[in-house]
């Protein structure tokens, strides 16, 4: 009788660890995705990778602007020109792209701008450095408006950590990456986090945080937490 029993609860144990794999996975699937780019052979391995993991993942062609913005969970923009960093910073509608931005911003979704296709920061070296800093303000403006701006190796990150999820629910391997249980803090340390998507960073209540990276955490809006890591 006592094995029956045990073989029981184990059994039931493992239903309820299946039941929420399962649950996981669905709610991975139903995420809805716009993609901004259309699908070339540039760019088809990645975009596969996210259409095979969420089905409803979508394309800048094959979608309703006015109607169907509001439907979706992430946008994702691939790549920024100039005109539409600076249309979407000073909130003017001049393209596709920055009206599907603006439009997103005021439904409040998760914008998620690709780093390495943000087109001015291919001319890093630019002997202008006016024109260039006026880039890179705008750039900063997107962040304070809640634009995340991260590496491409980075997106599935963003994507699978689901930031829309009660942060008491998610894993704790999950939670413990925005952590720096360094005793003092560089600038290295928060752009490395920051470029991952975090916009709050744990840090030790004792660290020293530098001056370095003091400025990149006031530039970039970072909420730093310190409690007991």
């Amino acid at each position: 009788m006592e094995i029956d029993n045990l073989v029981k609860l184990v059994t039931e144990e493992v239903l309820k660890k299946l039941d929420l794999f399962n649950d996981e996975k669905k709610q991975l699937k139903s995420k809805k995705i716009l993609i901004l780019d259309t699908l070339f052979d540039e760019n088809e391995k990645l975009y596969k990778k996210i259409a095979s993991k969420w089905e409803n993942t979508r394309f800048l062609n094959e979608i309703n602007i006015k109607n169907e913005i509001e439907s979706f969970d992430y946008i994702i923009v691939p790549k920024l020109s100039n005109k539409d960093l600076a249309s979407i910073a000073l909130a003017i509608d001049n393209s596709q792209i920055s009206t599907i931005i603006t439009d997103g911003l005021l439904y409040g979704k998760e914008i998620v701008v690709i780093k390495e296709g943000i087109y001015y920061r291919k001319f890093k070296k630019c002997i202008n450095n006016s024109f260039y800093n006026m880039l890179e303000t705008y750039e900063k403006q997107l962040i304070n408006f809640g634009i995340n701006i991260i590496k491409e190796e980075n997106l599935f990150t963003i994507l699978e950590n689901n930031e829309g999820k009660d942060k008491n629910s998610m894993p704790k391997q999950i939670l413990n990456e925005n952590r720096i249980t360094k005793k003092v803090v560089i600038e290295s340390d928060i752009i490395r986090l920051f470029e991952q998507g975090y916009k709050e960073i744990c840090i030790n209540e004792k660290a020293i945080i530098s001056p370095l990276a003091l400025d990149y955490i006031k530039l970039n809006g970072i909420n730093i937490i310190r409690s007991r890591v």
